[in-house]
């Protein structure tokens, strides 16, 4: 079995795509490396930017239109779903240029693609930026499987042929940050799981310089958060699915 590892990479950033090489330098067999040309949002022309983004439902979840940096990451992310598609990869791994690989990482990958299943829409987060179910299931001597709530980032993770299909479906056009994963899963696209201890660090470079800095919400009210507390608490004790 070889896990394809597909790396999203900005032209005009090669120091990130030296960073990563040298990294998966280090992999042991079974995986297949492939770096991916980013579509660079910001020199799309608006042209472009209004026939590939329909900002409908993002103004119904974040109260704004998706800028052209967040435009052009879906574009990127959703190029490796049709990549998935046409070649019937069972699953992959998705990797942004600002991570550090962490020593078990290679372990914990080969083990997702035993354990999950190709035909179930699952993304399963590799970093720590997620919450996680208080319910969990071992994946190797040092690692658990669970499911994971509030998840915001596509800087690493694990991905079915279901879950591309079903992203690749729901983002043409594109209606939602590549990062929207709580979204999508309200909206029964896919299902969002996670990985703990995390297996890659992130932040290694400055995010601003691909997607922006504009991407801020608007001010939460007091009782959206205490609802938002009980709802993540409900999700913690009752999310298990085996």
């Amino acid at each position: 079995m070889t896990l394809p590892l597909f790396v999203v990479n900005l032209e005009r950033q090669p120091e990130r795509r030296r960073c990563m090489e040298a990294q998966l330098a280090a992999l042991p067999p079974g995986f297949r490396v492939e770096f991916v040309t980013a579509v660079d949002g910001k020199n799309l022309p608006p042209e472009t930017l209004s026939r590939e983004a329909d900002h409908t439902i993002a103004r119904e979840t974040a109260g704004r239109d998706l800028n052209p940096g967040e435009i052009g990451c879906a574009l990127s992310h959703r190029g490796i779903y049709r990549r998935m598609l046409e070649a019937g990869e069972p699953h992959a791994v998705v990797l942004e240029d600002d991570i550090a690989i962490g020593e078990w990482f290679p372990d914990v990958c080969l083990a997702l693609a035993c354990a999950v299943p190709p035909n179930r829409p699952r993304i399963v987060l590799l970093g720590d930026f997620f919450v996680p179910s208080v319910w969990k299931r071992r994946l190797g001597p040092r690692h658990a499987l669970m499911r994971a709530w509030r998840g915001r980032s596509t800087t690493a993770y694990f991905c079915t042929n279901a879950a591309a299909q079903a992203l690749n479906e729901a983002q043409t056009p594109v209606r939602r940050a590549a990062d929207w994963w709580p979204d999508m899963e309200r909206h029964g696209i896919i299902e969002t799981w996670g990985v703990q201890p995390a297996c890659v660090m992130t932040g290694l470079f400055n995010r601003s310089t691909g997607i922006g800095t504009d991407r801020a919400q608007p001010p939460i009210l007091l009782t959206t958060r205490l609802f938002r507390k009980l709802q993540t608490f409900w999700f913690q004790w009752t999310s298990w699915r085996p």
